[in-house]
């Protein structure tokens, strides 16, 4: 059996967070809920420390805007995979949220379907993440075995 993929929850409202948390969906698509938090760097420091590879935001600006706390994470050069959950369906907040990297964005009310459709995108993306550094892994360990390098190689190792 695969390791379940842990998952940050990043919201302020506490009845949506009971909801989503008693959802069956999460397990059954291989992920577990590790931690929950309101503070974007709360958020940070337990996506560091625990190896977050999913989070889903709830996007409820001011507390918690979505499209700054995906900022924010790729500022810090934090990878993983995230779902927005919005009550907003309007095409600006939904560009910005893709631009700074969400996976998907759902507007609420949010069905098990769509989110479990959601969860097999993130999880894809995950994937093919993964597949890609641990080919630039393989790559730089064996670049940086060679016993010569010219200027071509030691470029593939930054």
């Amino acid at each position: 059996m695969q390791a379940l993929l842990k998952m940050l929850i990043i919201s302020n409202d506490k009845a949506a967070i009971t909801k989503y948390k008693r959802m069956p969906i999460w397990r059954e698509n291989g992920f577990e809920i590790s931690a929950v938090t309101s503070d974007k760097d709360e958020a940070l420091t337990l996506m560091h420390k625990d190896n977050i590879a999913f989070t889903l935001i709830f996007n409820k600006p001011p507390a918690v805007d979505a499209a700054k706390t995906l900022e924010q994470i790729a500022s810090k050069g934090l990878r993983c995979e995230t779902l927005v959950i919005s009550p907003f369906g309007n095409s600006d907040n939904m560009r910005e949220c893709f631009i700074a990297g969400a996976v998907d964005y759902l507007c609420e009310p949010v069905s098990e379907i769509r989110i479990k459709e959601a969860l097999a995108r993130a999880k894809e993306q995950y994937n093919k993440s993964m597949e890609n550094c641990e080919y630039r892994i393989a790559a730089k360990e064996y670049f940086s075995s060679m016993k010569t390098q010219d200027k071509f190689t030691e470029s593939l190792l930054d």
